[in-house]
């Protein structure tokens, strides 16, 4: 009887662990982290009153787009990217940035990375 225990905490225990296990390699695959300006690099930007649109490309090989989010502020739109390791769910560094509103008063379109503010685009 003793012995019918001690397998069942055995493999009750290997089952904890292995769920701890997944759980960390789920999390590093799809974690989002803010990058920085040096990482992303971005062609064919365009500010009219009321969008703002950008294509852009991770420029460090493994790195893949999650996603964005802006703010407004004044005169300036904020950008900030964020991206994680290359997976099955997320294959690809290529991502198009596209932002309906109310943008008149806008006359300078920001990247908020982890290096500071970079400025992307004036008008």
């Amino acid at each position: 009887m003793k012995r019918k225990y001690f397998w069942m905490i055995i493999v009750l225990i290997v089952f904890v662990i292995l769920l701890v296990i997944a759980g960390i390699v789920f999390s590093f695959f799809n974690n989002a982290d803010e990058v920085s300006s040096t990482e992303v690099s971005f062609e064919a930007m365009e500010l009219t009153d009321t969008s703002f649109t950008a294509e852009g490309i991770f420029t460090s090989s493994g790195m893949s787009f999650r996603k964005y989010e802006y703010t407004v502020e004044g005169d300036t739109l904020s950008i900030s990217v964020f991206g994680g390791l290359v997976n099955n769910k997320y294959p690809n560094g290529d991502f198009k940035i596209a932002i309906q509103g109310q943008l008149e008063n806008i006359t300078k379109v920001c990247l908020d990375g982890t290096d500071g503010e970079t400025v992307l685009y004036t008008r």
